[in-house]
């Protein structure tokens, strides 16, 4: 991820219905200050904050998922500040203090 500019992800539920939930993976891309591609899915949009972060499309629409990868390929300042952001966001809202923190709270410590 040091090398990169953006992430992507293109998540789909399952035909049995199966979802992975949030991925590890964009967090560790957002707290690496990467700007997001990812899809609707699951628990993706509580990470990925759409037009803040990154770029958000439907399930299976790879047009939609081209159009969003050429959007930030094609403009440094918009990938720039979705990293600024994604960053920040990783450390405010999933930081190991921050869960260590609401953990600590929900049971009273």
């Amino acid at each position: 991820m040091s090398t990169a500019n953006i992430f992507l992800q293109h998540s789909i539920t399952a035909a049995d219905g199966d979802t992975e939930g949030l991925p590890v993976a964009i967090l560790e891309a957002l707290s690496t200050g990467l700007a997001v591609v990812s899809t609707r899915h699951s628990r993706i949009p509580e990470a990925v904050e759409e037009d803040r972060t990154g770029l958000l499309v439907d399930e299976r629409d790879v047009t939609a998922m081209a159009d969003a990868i050429r959007a930030l390929l094609t403009d440094e300042s918009l990938v720039q500040e979705f990293g600024d952001n994604a960053r920040t966001r990783a450390i405010t809202q999933f930081s190991a203090e921050r869960s260590d923190k609401l953990i600590r709270d929900k049971i009273g410590l």
